[in-house]
């Protein structure tokens, strides 16, 4: 684990060592990426819309017939917080398949439940990031597009550090490689629907369904095409560890850079949430 874990669990058990290794070489998650993960952020001393995670969670590991028995429920969550000692900061449920032979069908009795606590990440440049077109790891029609697998590689080589990519598939913006993605444009607020590899965020749900209304913007769901990007008034991602946030510029594209009228509207919006 990285200097940046703080507390661990592995199945419910609390590692006195965080930083221990603990899983077997024969983990399929390991192995093979076979797990799936949700990643949370932790304020004031408490798990951030934990009980949305866990639902995602749980559908992601129905879709990919995992059976996790030892997976936490919320009141659990908060109590490991608060025992981790933790105000500010990211927790993270990976649920993998568990330990099993070499190949690729699953004959495993039981998965493996780690919750990791970790340091809040470095904040972000306050003038905004650079986005940049990225390519999708998942194909959009894959029957596991749009839940967080642990299998990220595709991603990894893509990140640039105080950067975020815009997954682009067929001329058509999908989200981001964290975060989902909404563009400011002719006055409304419009996000992709969260079909195929674009996945029903929990900070991209409480913008459609409580700060817009509250903010009184319009908000529209349908396609993007990548043009768009170019000629928005802004471009916005959400993410549950970082709420909202923007970008000032699209890479390649010069002489046009994003408003954040919006964008610091939404960010006061999650703060005061």
């Amino acid at each position: 684990m990285s200097d940046s874990t703080l507390a661990a669990w592995i199945d419910g058990r609390r590692l006195d060592d965080p930083g221990a290794p603990v899983l077997t070489l024969a983990d399929r998650g390991f192995l093979l990426g076979d797990a799936a993960f949700e990643t949370l952020r932790v304020a004031a001393g408490r798990v951030w819309q934990s009980a949305r995670h866990l639902v995602r969670l749980q559908h992601a590991l129905a879709r990919m017939k995992i059976e996790a028995t030892t997976l936490p429920h919320a009141g659990t969550l908060d109590a490991w917080c608060v025992e981790s000692g933790v105000t500010e900061g990211v927790m993270r449920i990976t649920v993998s398949r568990g330990p099993g032979g070499r190949g690729l069908a699953p004959s495993v009795p039981g998965a493996t439940v780690a919750v990791t606590v970790h340091a809040a990440p470095a904040p972000l440049p306050p003038d905004g990031v650079t986005a940049f077109l990225a390519r999708p790891w998942v194909h959009p029609d894959s029957p596991l597009a749009g839940i967080k697998l642990a299998d990220r590689a595709a991603a990894v080589v893509q990140a640039r550090h105080g950067m975020e990519g815009v997954i682009v598939d067929a001329g058509t913006v999908l989200c981001g490689l964290a975060s989902n993605v909404f563009l400011v444009a002719e006055g409304a607020l419009i996000t992709p629907p969260a079909t195929g590899m674009v996945r029903a965020g929990v900070a991209r749900e409480i913008v459609l369904q409580e700060l817009a209304p509250l903010l009184h913007l319009v908000v529209e769901e349908r396609r993007i095409e990548v043009d768009e990007l170019a000629v928005a008034d802004e471009l916005i991602f959400t993410s549950a560890v970082r709420g909202s946030f923007h970008a000032r510029a699209l890479e390649d594209t010069p002489g046009h850079g994003y408003a954040r009228e919006v964008s610091s509207r939404l960010a006061q919006a999650f703060a005061n949430y």
